[in-house]
Parts: C-alpha cells; structure tokens; sequence
C-alpha cells in the first residue's frame, strides 16, 4: 500500500511539473526573458534598397543580407588573446549585404547603407574600422548613402567605382614631361 501512495505522489509531482510548462508555454526556461518575432528582416530604407541592389548585380551573382562580419573575414594573430580581442570586435557585427558567387557563394563585397546614425562618432569610429579590417582582407567594400529613393545605373556606378581598380593610364616609353 505504502509503494501505491509513492506512486501517487510522484506522478502527482511530475503531472504538476509538466502541466505547469504547458501552461507557462515554451518561454517558461528563460529565467525571466521572453522572446517575440520580429516583424521582417530587413529596415523599410533597407529593403528599398536591396529591390534596387538584386537588380543592379551582375546575374551570376546573389546578393544575401545582415551577414555576420565572422562569417567572411577570418582573424589571424600571434597570440590567443591578441586573437580573441580581434575576434570580439568582429564577432557581433554584420555587414548590411554581401554580393556572393551563385554557383559556390564565394564573398565578392560587402555593401553597408550608411544612414544618418553613421554620423555618430560610435558610428563612425565602427566604419573606419570596418574599412581598414575589408582592405586588410583584401575584401571590397561599398559604401552607400542611404536615401528616399535609387537609379539603378547610379547604384551601377557606385558598386564599379569602389570595386573594380581604376584604370591605369599607360604612358608611351617614348614620352617626355619635357
């Protein structure tokens, strides 16, 4: 009899346990925090924009959003914590877009939208930053003033300015400055 009341009381303390998880739902773990979705991916001066970025691109390449900045550039130092400092400055970062290679997804560049909070000195201490990590990389960077609307061709131009090298002018051996 006293190996039935046990059971009882057991069961009793786990039926209690569990429907009190099913009544407090899944967020019931989380040591006071709780958890709601976020309407979209993308900011409405984002999205805007990438409408115009897909389509300005050339076809064989795709164009992925809010990609982490660990997720492209790698970091090398002598030390652990040299290492782990870099690291930190990257790890919680991400880039506004980044143009990738459809067939193997290598990384082409980045694209950020720069909107009036990069006039902030937090803001603009992080994009010069960002600048100097990409050209270390050896990984193009665009940069793009975030605005109310975009020309296809002005996005174009702005993407093969920053991208490609300027041409070199080749000066004839035989030509003086005299």
């Amino acid at each position: 009899m006293d190996n039935y009341i046990v059971f009882f009381v057991v069961a009793f303390i786990v039926l209690a346990l569990l429907k009190n998880r099913l009544l407090l739902g899944p967020g019931s773990q989380l040591s006071g925090a709780s958890y709601s979705l976020i309407p979209s991916l993308l900011t409405l001066a984002e999205r805007s924009f990438y409408g115009v970025l897909v389509q300005a691109v050339d076809s064989d390449l795709v164009v992925c959003s809010k990609v982490r900045i660990a997720e492209v550039l790698k970091v090398s130092a002598s030390d652990r914590s040299k290492w782990q400092k870099a690291f930190n400055r990257i790890s919680r970062k991400h880039f506004d877009f980044v143009v990738c290679s459809k067939d193997d997804f290598s990384f082409r560049y980045a694209v950020e939208l720069n909107d009036s909070s990069h006039a902030k000195k937090k803001r603009v201490e992080r994009d010069e930053f960002l600048i100097e990590a990409c050209k270390d990389a050896g990984f193009p960077l665009v940069q793009m003033k975030a605005q109310s609307g975009y020309s296809l061709a002005a996005v174009r131009g702005k993407i093969k300015e920053q991208i490609e090298p300027p041409e070199e002018k080749i000066i004839p051996e035989n030509f003086s400055f005299d």
